[in-house]
């Protein structure tokens, strides 16, 4: 499924970069431990977007949910490209606050809402899998950037053409 996919995309850069954020952080000029602080402050707009999020999933398609998630994770990739930057570490903060909270409510009722309850222990399963499956693989490509150019920024900038695509590909679908 194409929401199943999404879903994993987001995850994939999600894992890539955390997985690697003390090492992307120095490369910018951060210390680490300033990065990590960070994710206090995205727990509390984490907490606050979900009940904005479950609200706004009762009266939205799950389309415009995708399309928020998908931008939001454009944002948090231009907030790392400027961790230096006075306004970079908030627009990660905020945006990756929002992501989390977009993922939690497209996890949970995508499949009822697309699939209804039929087979709905297989589409999860798969959903997982693809998850899972993407999560692995993008530590890799970030590792392998730093590997060969010395720099996270490729691996940043080719995450950053994923959700692009799938936010053009989300306003020509229907749900």
């Amino acid at each position: 499924s194409s929401a199943s996919g999404r879903l994993g995309k987001s995850a994939a850069i999600s894992s890539g970069l955390s997985l690697n954020l003390a090492s992307i952080a120095h490369e910018f000029g951060i210390d680490p431990a300033t990065i990590f602080k960070a994710y206090i402050p995205m727990a509390f707009v984490t907490i606050a977007s979900n009940f904005v999020m479950g609200w706004l999933s009762d009266r939205t398609s799950l389309k415009n949910i995708f399309i928020i998630m998908g931008s939001c994770l454009v944002l948090s990739l231009i907030g790392i490209l400027s961790l230096n930057s006075p306004w970079g570490m908030r627009l990660y903060i905020a945006s990756n606050g929002i992501i989390w909270s977009c993922y939690a409510i497209l996890k949970s009722i995508s499949w009822i809402r697309l699939f209804g309850r039929s087979h709905l222990g297989s589409i999860n399963g798969f959903s997982l899998a693809t998850t899972v499956l993407l999560s692995a693989c993008a530590p890799l490509l970030y590792g392998m950037s730093k590997e060969l150019t010395n720099s996270y920024i490729p691996a940043i900038i080719c995450s950053l053409l994923i959700p692009l695509s799938l936010l053009i590909l989300s306003l020509r679908i229907k749900e």
